[in-house]
């Protein structure tokens, strides 16, 4: 996770520095009446920090997965010879009674933010008659980012809905530390809706709202 908050770190230098810089080209100095070849419209450091955030995404992801993954299979011994695995299904179709099964939805969003991770700037051919012979898109870079955070959200919102699941059923809560304690805090009454019985997709979505105020 501190990987991730590197790359968050090295993106928003580059594009602090893009939008302090100016793409004009030619620059015109109207004070002085210069007229300057420029090539800040070539914005690749932004473009490359944007693409390393996306794969520092993916691996946050799959590492939310692999701990929702341990969340749900619970182990016990039978009769000191066997170990099965329970994993409780909610009942009536999308709705939520235990979120074990919709770590599935995890695992597909975990294989679109891998898809997402590929370096889209790589694939620019010369433009304009080969007078631009090397573009960065880096407005789609920045484009996938944003769709691969809303994915990492959601997946991370599964995460804590399971997490709250296990926390309550050992109940755990009097030896979480200060920052679980508190993110539990925040998503506890969402998540403690069994009786009122929404739609899996609706309490993702709540939980995303709380889990972004934090």
């Amino acid at each position: 996770h501190e990987a991730l908050r590197e790359h968050v770190a090295a993106a928003d230098l580059a594009a602090a520095t893009a939008l302090a810089g100016r793409g004009d080209n030619p620059l015109v100095l109207p004070e002085t009446g210069e007229t300057i070849s420029n090539g800040n419209f070539h914005a690749i450091a932004l473009a490359l920090a944007f693409e390393s955030l996306r794969v520092a995404i993916a691996h946050v992801a799959m590492l939310s997965e692999r701990r929702q993954a341990k969340l749900i299979q619970r182990a016990w011994v039978d009769d000191g010879r066997a170990t099965r695995l329970a994993v409780e299904a909610p009942e009536g179709e999308g709705r939520y009674r235990f979120p074990g099964l919709m770590s599935y939805s995890a695992a597909a969003l975990v294989a679109e933010l891998k898809h997402l991770a590929a370096p889209v700037t790589l694939g620019v051919p010369p433009l304009d008659f080969d007078v631009e012979d090397h573009s960065t898109f880096a407005n789609q870079a920045v484009v996938l980012t944003r769709s691969a955070l809303d994915k990492l959200e959601t997946v991370l919102s599964i995460e804590a809905l399971l997490a709250v699941h296990e926390i309550q059923q050992r109940e755990l809560v009097g030896s979480l530390g200060a920052g679980t304690a508190r993110a539990l805090r925040s998503v506890q009454g969402l998540a403690d809706v069994v009786d009122l019985d929404p739609l899996a997709a609706d309490l993702v979505e709540r939980l995303d709202d709380a889990l972004a105020e934090l």
